[in-house]
């Protein structure tokens, strides 16, 4: 056999080989390209019949947990879902800023499970400690109407000075059931005092029912001695309150009935205003008999 032949040959066969690779690389890529399709249209198939399982149809598929003065619908209507909702596009953490910016709602959490598609809340509910009426003309709290000269607007304090409009806690049904503090004249502006206010009060040995804030300049207690005066409230409460506390004994007083109301001021000397009492009626001139 000649060169030339030879030669022939082995650039046939070098070509058959490179041919056969290409047909190989070529049903490779067209097995991988038919392995993503199909793949990708079987994933596509599940993801939507599964997703139609992941959806919130009704109230009742949003489990909450930790209420305890707040009913449940309370509870949805401040978590305003629009039903149906597919979880996908449920925002937990939106849902709990929108919860934890109400002012029933101290802490909130918001967890999504899908099988069954549901959320589950669970909720911190702020704990109410006086009933508040809203000062006249003052500026209201937020979510609540003013208040106008004539109609007083009441609601719920926590200890913090939150302000929780009583239609809110609607399993609070009855008289009993509501915080026995009284406060009077509350303002947006003394939310910090009050915070430092009622820790003072409620640790006080002397029992306290009502706090008069209706004129800032003087602090009016309903207290178990009776009515106490302490003009602005101010760092010089507590020794005020120490003050009250040695007067225990004022119920033994001989002019106590007579008391109007205490003044502490100064805690240092305190002052008994008495009721003024009443001149007594001057004689009349007997009639002089007719005829």
């Amino acid at each position: 056999m000649s060169n030339f032949s030879r030669e022939y040959s082995r650039e046939t066969l070098a070509e058959r080989r490179r041919s056969l690779r290409r047909q190989r690389g070529w049903k490779v890529l067209r097995t991988i390209w038919r392995t993503l399709v199909v793949s990708t249209m079987a994933g596509g198939l599940l993801w939507s019949l599964t997703l139609r399982f992941w959806v919130l149809s009704a109230p009742d598929q949003v489990q909450i947990e930790g209420t305890k003065l707040l009913s449940p619908d309370t509870i949805q209507d401040l978590l305003a879902l629009n039903y149906p909702l597919s979880l996908l596009q449920v925002e937990p953490q939106k849902l709990v800023h929108k919860l934890e910016s109400s002012a029933p709602i101290a802490h909130a959490s918001v967890t999504r499970e899908v099988v069954p598609p549901r959320l589950i809340v669970q909720v911190q509910e702020r704990q109410p400690v006086a009933q508040a009426s809203l000062a006249p003309n003052a500026q209201p709290f937020p979510g609540q109407p003013a208040a106008s000269a004539k109609q007083e607007v009441w609601g719920l304090l926590d200890e913090r000075g939150f302000w929780i409009p009583l239609e809110q806690f609607t399993n609070l049904q009855s008289e009993e059931e509501l915080p026995k503090l009284k406060v009077l004249g509350m303002r947006p502006q003394m939310r910090e005092s009050w915070t430092s206010l009622y820790q003072e009060i409620h640790k006080s040995p002397i029992a306290i029912t009502e706090v008069d804030w209706r004129d800032p300049n003087n602090l009016i207690l309903q207290t178990e001695l009776g009515t106490v005066h302490f003009g602005l409230y101010g760092a010089n409460f507590e020794r005020q309150l120490q003050s009250l506390d040695r007067l225990r004994n004022l119920p033994e007083h001989p002019q106590f009935k007579k008391m109007n109301y205490i003044d502490l001021r100064d805690p240092d000397n305190p002052y008994l205003h008495l009721t003024p009492q009443k001149a007594p009626n001057s004689p009349q001139p007997p009639k002089k008999p007719e005829g």
